[in-house]
């Protein structure tokens, strides 16, 4: 799926009888439509809920280029998923009920946020269990905690790397903090 250029907008959202934006996305089964690509100035508004299984990736790139989540999560399971923000693209999750605004990361799934001005902004707590990279810049911003774990294997071993910034408590647990330039060599992780 493809949101590609200013103007370019795809909303999956509808009130409910309380009032409150609803209307999901499940990207799943990796094929080619598990996967979502905004870019060049494209919007993607969803209701409620963001979610990646079996081999999806979610991919925003270019300034300008936006997905926001109005009530729920963005959130991966079951491995193999990737999450994508370049060149200056953003996500923004914006839902304050426990458990929703944020990111939610599976074991065996990546995050790369990289280049200036790309970021991730949740008004709530992620909880990252795969592998978080932050390179150039790279922002990830939660007003609540950013849970960072592993389950202890070589598989899902939890990683915050690069050089890039996180805003937010930053809470590590039985995973690592890999500080790099993303060639190899000495970054700097600004918390």
């Amino acid at each position: 799926i493809l949101v590609d250029g200013a103007g370019s907008t795809w909303s999956n959202v509808f009130l409910n009888v309380y009032g409150i934006a609803s209307g999901g996305v499940s990207l799943a089964d990796g094929g080619p439509s598990s996967n979502l690509t905004i870019q060049n100035g494209g919007l993607v508004y969803v209701g409620s809920q963001m979610q990646l299984s079996s081999g999806s990736q979610l991919t925003v790139s270019g300034t300008g280029s936006i997905l926001i989540n109005d009530t729920g999560n963005v959130a991966t399971e079951t491995g193999g998923n990737s999450v994508v923000v370049t060149n200056g693209g953003t996500i923004r999750c914006n839902g304050t009920a426990a458990g929703n605004g944020g990111v939610s990361l599976d074991w065996g799934d990546a995050l790369l946020i990289t280049g200036t001005n790309s970021s991730i902004v949740c008004s709530n707590s992620c909880g990252l269990n795969g592998t978080v990279t932050l390179l150039n810049g790279g922002t990830l911003t939660a007003i609540g905690n950013i849970n960072v774990s592993g389950n202890g294997s070589s598989i899902a071993p939890g990683i915050v790397g690069g050089n890039g910034v996180v805003n937010g408590n930053l809470w590590v647990s039985g995973a690592t903090l890999v500080p790099n330039d993303g060639a190899g060599g000495i970054g700097t992780l600004t918390i």
